[in-house]
């Protein structure tokens, strides 16, 4: 439905085209209103549910129209169940269980056939088969030899469930009328969209009976960072999507190489990189994996001759000081560092993630291709593969302790990154990068 379509559903918005300045800010009282900016950067075309790129908030993973199967939380890295009830991996694929109370707003029950359908227009690649049961159940087959079941996981929480029946609705009215979500469209302008609560929603039962605390949010269109920026520290704008990927600062070993093929020797590296570095203690650890230093302070190998010189890759964008500290700590522990710009003894690498379900996985796997363990990569193997979340859960510790015993790097810091983080000036508790979750706990100062 493009926006020239929409005259019969959003008439005074396209009156609002001419000229958005008649609209009276008492309209939408402060305390009642959250501002949002930037979840949708291109030009307000299109709100139609089939279009391949509509238009916020009808397009992947929004939820506040049209809902998911399940809510991925980046504040936890859970799964939260939204529409679906269960989800269950069983040697056959992934079963999954409807919400009976969830519903369109219409009140009609939102069923399996409109999750299907949902699915296979928007990814049947993924998708190619899916059988559904009358009683709410659906069975997605997961193909062992493409290993996706994370990959049908993440879709799960980011494709939106339309009605079944939505292509026969797209030429009336009703087409933007059935939802399932906590919002409706209220109002479409060139440079904003106002969305109005649905006082009749459904899930209210997911939330002790509560209802989202703004009654509109009006997302608006802005010219560049700069102009968000601004916005952000007037007050104007309450809420940006933020960037919560995940990165991490790690020191890799080259266990290829000697002294790094030697697990003890890279084990007792790690008390100079905690976040309380104690260099004695990693002294000590080296000397009884028989490292000892000489009356010099020389590091020695096993055979009493001194260690080599150790090659280090450092990544660009690291500080001066941090640089200088990780030096400096070699050099105690009797080491002679010697930066390089090629493949090296140790590499200090920032990793970074976006936070999806299938994170840890996907961080232990990148740790293990530093590792020469063939029983890890095995488990990773299984793990990729998907297997039962009970048997999944057993893997992962196992694969948590190879990566304890075997240190194929240091881990020394670990943060959620975050960018434009909402300024609580008129709204407290938003939770950065978690809209969904921040129109629950978010209250008016």
């Amino acid at each position: 439905m493009k926006l020239k379509d929409l005259f019969p559903l959003l008439l005074p918005a396209l009156l609002g085209l001419v000229s958005c300045n008649k609209e009276s800010p008492e309209q939408y009282p402060r305390a009642q209103t959250l501002y949002l900016g930037a979840f949708d950067l291109k030009p307000i075309t299109t709100l139609d549910p089939l279009d391949s790129n509509p238009n916020w908030p009808i397009g992947l993973h929004s939820g506040l129209i049209y809902e998911t199967l399940f809510d991925f939380r980046p504040s936890s890295g859970r799964m939260e169940p939204l529409l679906a009830k269960t989800m269950e991996h069983t040697p056959v694929g992934i079963e999954l269980e409807l919400d009976p109370r969830a519903a369109w707003s219409n009140g009609m029950q939102i069923t399996a056939s409109d999750v299907a359908y949902s699915l296979q227009l928007q990814n049947r690649a993924a998708f190619p088969q899916i059988s559904v049961f009358d009683d709410g159940h659906l069975l997605i087959p997961i193909s062992p030899a493409r290993n996706n079941f994370h990959e049908i996981s993440r879709l799960l929480c980011i494709i939106p469930i339309l009605p079944a029946q939505i292509a026969s609705m797209k030429k009336g009215p009703d087409s933007l009328r059935v939802s399932s979500g906590p919002y409706r469209i209220y109002k479409v302008f060139q440079d904003k969209i106002v969305l109005k609560r649905n006082d009749k929603y459904w899930g209210v039962v997911l939330h002790q009976g509560h209802l989202p605390a703004p009654r509109f949010i009006i997302h608006s269109l802005y010219n560049g960072p700069q102009h968000i920026a601004a916005s952000m520290q007037k007050g104007y704008l309450d809420m940006t999507p933020g960037n919560t990927d995940i990165t991490w600062n790690h020191l890799l070993f080259h266990t290829g190489r000697e002294p790094f093929k030697n697990a003890q020797f890279r084990n007792a590296l790690i008390p100079a990189f905690a976040p309380t570095a104690d260099l004695a203690k990693a002294s000590a650890l080296l000397t009884a994996a028989h490292y000892p230093k000489d009356t010099s302070g020389i590091r020695l190998d096993p055979a009493g001759k001194p260690l080599r010189s150790i090659s280090i890759r450092i990544d660009p964008g690291y500080p001066e000081l941090l640089k200088q500290s990780i030096q400096q700590r070699f050099s105690t522990l009797g080491f002679t560092l010697r930066p390089v710009d090629s493949i090296a003894d140790l590499h200090l690498e920032q990793f970074t993630l976006p936070n999806s379900p299938s994170i840890e996985i996907q961080h232990i796997s990148h740790l293990l291709a530093n590792s020469q363990n063939p029983h890890a990569a095995q488990l990773l193997k299984m793990v990729q593969a998907g297997v039962p979340a009970p048997l999944q859960d057993s893997l992962m510790q196992e694969l948590n302790q190879i990566l304890l015993a075997d240190a194929p790097a240091i881990l020394f810091t670990d943060s959620l990154q975050q960018i434009n983080l909402p300024t609580n000036r008129y709204w407290k508790n938003i939770i950065p990068g978690d809209l969904l979750l921040s129109l629950w706990s978010i209250r008016p100062f």
